[in-house]
């Protein structure tokens, strides 16, 4: 593989260093495309840094690094003043404008990675395959043909979209993660969104709009990238949750609905999803009878029905903690956490992600953030699950209508933090609120 010009490291140091939703691309980029040791040095420190505090370095933390790096590396001898001045302006260079197409860079870099990713599989299998050596040295050649990385400014050029697709595979877009309409959510996240396989859990006290929050993100994600969703109720009905995802989708009353008043907008909506390429199902199952694999039979189905190729893209399951496993386990306990890997078992099947439902304990009621004590019946819910946010609300919010989420855990991402939501219990919809919005309504309310 072809390394790349310095100049060219420089400007994906720059891009890297001023995005905020680097987090996923340091973690994964290879440092072997690198000709220069103080660059593959600088990308490791990197990585050490978002590994501890998954986030980018601000432009104080990248002056650290490499005073400490240079400091290491002249161990006998103290960082002159020339040295720091050197340091200083070098932060600058890193944080001024990009000079490259940005947009290249991205699909650069993703490429870099896949081409890593694949490189490796290719390693691993080929020696076990008939001919194996053969096979890979052929598809190592092909492969090196295909993603020919001389950056050379005359010799750049857009990449096939082909290799750079992701987990959904149509060629539509390149993207690491899914974003929500929830930019607060998306920034607790460390890629800005959320991705296949994983299994995102909603924590809350009953009736603290978990399931609202659910449907929510999986209408709105839908209905704007035309995915294919499917909402697997185990607990309302479908009547209901049919209802609820009428609701989101228009932001209509409960009565608006029945009286079939918005009728041609919801046909608009439904429209326009299914002209960007996307569908929502809603299925009924018994609890503590039906099981991950009694849905994803069922999705499979609508899937030779309407030839959905690529499966379904984001599943809801509402909830994980009544649902049977496919194989009864000792206890409760462990039958959640049994039913917590069939689910994803579902998703890495259907190249999906998806979202459930769990309660708090008691523990729970009147803490401003609660943790992973606070899971209801088990916190092995908490080690399952990909991220863990919470919704609540103190009295004072209650009365105005506003929650906050938040984060409990996640293998990736802010390990704390939360943003507040305007809740609409009328139409069953929610909204990003400022923060400064939020707090002049607690003073407000306080006054």
């Amino acid at each position: 593989m072809k390394t790349l010009t310095l100049d060219f490291q420089r400007e994906i140091f720059k891009y890297l260093l001023q995005n905020k939703s680097s987090v996923r691309l340091v973690i994964d980029m290879p440092t072997d495309v690198f000709q220069n040791d103080d660059h593959r040095i600088f990308l490791q420190e990197i990585k050490k840094f978002v590994g501890k505090f998954s986030r980018m370095p601000s432009s104080i933390d990248t002056g650290q690094i490499m005073a400490q790096y240079l400091d290491d590396k002249s161990s006998s001898t103290k960082i002159t003043q020339d040295q720091k001045d050197a340091i200083q302006e070098e932060v600058r260079d890193l944080y001024r404008p990009v000079q490259a197409d940005e947009e290249y860079l991205a699909e650069h870099l993703i490429t870099l990675i896949q081409y890593q990713q694949m490189k490796k599989l290719l390693m691993l299998y080929a020696p076990v395959l008939e001919n194996g050596m053969d096979v890979w040295e052929k598809l190592k050649i092909e492969l090196e043909s295909t993603l020919a990385l001389s950056m050379d400014e005359d010799d750049a050029r857009p990449l096939p979209t082909e290799v750079l697709t992701d987990w959904h595979n149509d060629g539509r877009t390149v993207v690491y993660a899914i974003q929500t309409f929830l930019n607060g959510l998306n920034s607790l996240t460390g890629k800005g969104g959320f991705a296949t396989p994983e299994l995102i859990t909603i924590l809350g006290l009953p009736k603290a709009f978990k399931t609202g929050v659910i449907i929510n993100l999986l209408v709105h994600m839908g209905a704007y990238y035309g995915l294919n969703i499917f909402l697997a109720d185990f607990e309302n009905g479908q009547q209901q949750v049919r209802t609820r995802v009428k609701q989101a989708l228009m932001g209509a009353t409960l009565q608006e609905v029945i009286n079939n008043e918005y009728d041609d907008v919801l046909d608009e909506c439904l429209d326009g999803w299914k002209l960007n390429g996307g569908s929502i199902w809603v299925g009924t199952y018994t609890a503590f009878t039906h099981s991950a694999k009694d849905v994803e039979m069922d999705m499979r189905a609508i899937c030779k029905e309407r030839g959905y190729e690529d499966g379904f893209d984001c599943i809801g399951w509402d909830y994980a903690d009544i649902m049977r496993p496919t194989v009864k386990q000792n206890s409760l306990r462990e039958d959640i956490g049994r039913v917590y890997h069939d689910i994803i078992g579902v998703h890495k099947r259907q190249e999906a992600f998806g979202f459930t439902a769990s309660h708090t304990n008691r523990s729970a009621m009147g803490k401003f953030e609660p943790t992973m004590a606070d899971f209801s019946e088990d916190w092995g819910k908490a080690k399952n699950a990909h991220a863990c946010f919470y919704i609540t609300q103190d009295e004072e919010e209650a009365k105005e209508n506003i929650a906050r989420i938040g984060v409990v855990m996640q293998r990736q991402g802010a390990k704390s933090g939360y943003f507040p939501v305007l809740i609409n219990y009328e139409t069953q919809t929610l909204e990003e609120i400022p923060e400064e919005v939020y707090l002049e309504c607690m003073e407000e309310d306080e006054d």
